[in-house]
């Protein structure tokens, strides 16, 4: 018997509410039916006033959380601007310690999920590896070079890109 579990419902089998984002809810499968398993879905309601006590009868139930993607927001470009505006500005210069902030910067705003990573290669005319990012904003594809920073570098190019956060921060807090 192959076992298959539909995904979860988007409202009640009982009453038809449609379930809100991070709502509560209950899952049960019944017995095969045709080789599968059926999942019914209940709000809390419906399942305290009956569905609950025909546990017995069901070969599993738990409770979930319904989770609707278009709900969750899109994060406001504001919020990464300034961090975009300094891995840009380093990213312009070819001084190897802007490089070593630029690389900071585009790996923190990777994290962020503002950049996507797109590939990784090894660059012989740079001697370097180089990965490529789009930008999420703006769609711009960025190539930040990794010449093998050594963690000093890295040290000193976290400590200054802190260093221009914070004078953004305190710019936009004296705006």
């Amino acid at each position: 018997m192959e076992i298959r579990i539909r995904k979860a419902s988007t409202h009640c089998l009982a009453c038809g509410t449609k379930f809100e984002h991070l709502d509560k809810h209950f899952s049960c499968l019944n017995p095969p039916d045709d080789q599968e398993l059926v999942r019914e879905d209940y709000c809390q309601a419906c399942w305290d006033s009956g569905r609950a006590s025909d546990v017995e009868k069901t070969y599993s139930f738990w409770v979930s959380k319904y989770f609707d993607p278009s709900a969750v927001s899109e994060p406001d470009e504001a919020e990464f601007t300034p961090l975009r505006s300094i891995f840009y500005g380093a990213a312009d210069k070819e001084e190897r310690a802007e490089e070593a902030v630029a690389y900071l910067a585009a790996h923190l705003l990777r994290r962020q999920k503002v950049f996507r990573h797109v590939r990784a290669f090894e660059d012989t005319e740079r001697d370097s590896a180089v990965t490529t990012f789009a930008d999420r904003f703006s769609g711009r594809l960025v190539e930040v070079p990794d010449p093998g920073f050594s963690a000093d570098e890295l040290d000193e190019a976290r400590r200054e890109l802190v260093q221009r956060l914070e004078r953004t921060e305190d710019e936009r807090d004296d705006t």
